[in-house]
């Protein structure tokens, strides 16, 4: 059983590589962020350290390409690379300080307004923001007094939270308007396969059903 996980995951290591090749997505759900979760989880499960300097220079293109008119969104924006780099380092895939790591993508977040943002999905909307937000609040760090946002900030989001009806409330919004910092990362991260998966053909073959294979 195990020899046949080991030789599906060598197949979608090998084709994700040549599909990284033609493109110049850099976000979380289609580009080369969701491929270096996958490659440095699979590095960690392989101790092969060819792919860990393959992510490697995956994570190099990505700091090239980010440019401040990048969107906010999760799926192929700044809050779903950073929340990606978020995961990789508090789980010890990747080493690093996130707050110097991801320093200029809370700037640019901080850039968009939530109180104006309508959208409430995770893909595109308030839900990934929050995603985000929460990630870096509940991040572990020596200065346990920093905060990564400036309060004003917190607080229009808090209330952008508010104005979701509460039957349309998901749990990353309860809990960042009860203010309680544990932050769901394994459910997050399922959710974005889930999500992924019910927009994918069936027959593909990507870094998603790879990294499914490994966490579950």
């Amino acid at each position: 059983m195990k020899d046949e996980l080991n030789s599906q995951l060598l197949t979608l290591a090998n084709h994700q590589i040549l599909q990284d090749t033609f493109t110049s997505d850099i976000g979380l759900f289609s580009g080369k962020m969701g491929s270096l979760m996958f490659f440095l989880i699979y590095a960690a499960y392989t101790k092969n350290s060819l792919y860990e300097k393959y992510a490697e220079k995956l994570l190099e293109e990505i700091y090239k390409d980010i440019v401040t008119d990048l969107t906010f969104h999760f799926s192929n924006g700044l809050c779903g690379i950073g929340w990606g780099i978020e995961y990789l380092i508090q789980h010890h895939y990747m080493e690093g300080d996130t707050d110097t790591a991801l320093l200029d993508i809370d700037y640019l977040v901080m850039q968009y307004d939530p109180i104006y943002i309508e959208d409430h999905s995770l893909e595109r909307g308030l839900e990934g923001l929050v995603y985000y937000v929460m990630s870096r609040l509940c991040a572990q760090r020596d200065d346990c007094t920093y905060i990564p946002f400036d309060l004003q900030y917190l607080e229009r989001l808090h209330l952008a939270c508010l104005s979701v009806p509460i039957k349309n409330r998901t749990e990353v919004l309860s809990l960042y308007i009860d203010n309680k910092r544990v932050f769901p990362y394994k459910s997050c991260l399922l959710k974005i396969l889930d999500i992924l998966e019910r927009k994918q053909d069936i027959k593909s073959i990507n870094w998603r059903t790879g990294l499914r294979m490994l966490i579950e």
